[in-house]
């Protein structure tokens, strides 16, 4: 069985106002962003504000990153170094940095995307500082991912396109989050289409099902054709499956609307 991984950078955000003023490390010939954010929730102090600059669309791996603070309801950071053009931001705060680099929908604070959207695009100018307000919002969904491990949500409505997975694994672990993701069509990509992280009531098979894809793409399933597959996180800190992780291999399916749509994986160390 052949490893398959991918390289994911963290959840976006939606640009919400863009202004300059002078670039503050000096250089005159990179600049920098500036992330300011507000929330009127509780942020504890262990928070964080990931913020990663790429090329666009969302080229890999990103160019310029950096970690921000969060404190009495501000989020504030500052990527600098950036080289004049044309850049695509993804920030978010991690309310619980032990638990991964990805967001965990329904725990890190993100901000809604419009439709289609990874990404913040903002421009930089040399010498310069693009500032960029962001407003987040409360976790929305279930704290593991919009997944809910042997949820009954009813029958799916005739536009509804809903998942029920089942992940077999002889071996795995039940205090280890799960993984499933997938992208639309049939070639793996860097950012998953699909990505929904069970933490919760881990027994194997593990059944669940899901409705929403997941805090990286914030929205609900499509139709189509996509290849999905799973993984247990052991460390909460991979991006896709490591070496001594149990994974399954890729599976193409064909998600239709109104029926629940059965999809079984197998994951093997």
């Amino acid at each position: 069985m052949m490893r398959r991984s991918f390289t994911v950078v963290l959840a976006a955000g939606v640009l919400l106002a863009v202004g300059c003023s002078t670039n503050n490390d000096g250089s005159k010939d990179t600049g920098s962003v500036e992330v300011k954010g507000t929330w009127d929730g509780n942020l504890p102090a262990e928070a964080s504000l990931p913020m990663v600059v790429t090329g666009c669309p969302l080229e890999m791996p990103p160019a310029y990153s950096a970690a921000g603070t969060v404190k009495n309801g501000q989020a504030h950071g500052i990527v600098k170094g950036i080289a004049p053009g044309d850049w695509c931001l993804l920030t978010y705060v991690d309310m619980n940095p032990d638990d991964g680099l990805m967001p965990v929908s329904g725990t890190d604070v993100t901000v809604k995307l419009e439709p289609g959207a990874k990404s913040i695009p903002v421009t930089v100018q040399a010498a310069e500082t693009t500032t960029v307000d962001v407003t987040f919002v409360a976790p929305g969904g279930d704290a593991d991912g919009d997944a809910d491990a042997g949820a009954d949500a009813g029958e799916p409505g005739p536009d509804d396109v809903w998942v029920r997975v089942t992940i077999r694994c002889a071996t795995c672990a039940t205090t280890a989050p799960v993984v499933f993701y997938g992208y639309a069509g049939d070639t793996p990509g860097t950012i998953p289409d699909i990505f929904n992280k069970i933490t919760k009531d881990i027994a194997f098979p593990l059944v669940f099902e899901a409705r929403e894809t997941g805090a990286l793409s914030q929205g609900p399933y499509s139709e189509g054709h996509f290849i999905v597959a799973a993984y247990q996180d052991l460390d909460n800190q991979g991006m896709g499956p490591e070496t001594g992780e149990p994974f399954s291999d890729y599976l193409a399916v064909d998600l239709v609307k109104g029926e629940w749509n059965l999809i079984d994986l197998t994951m093997k160390p």
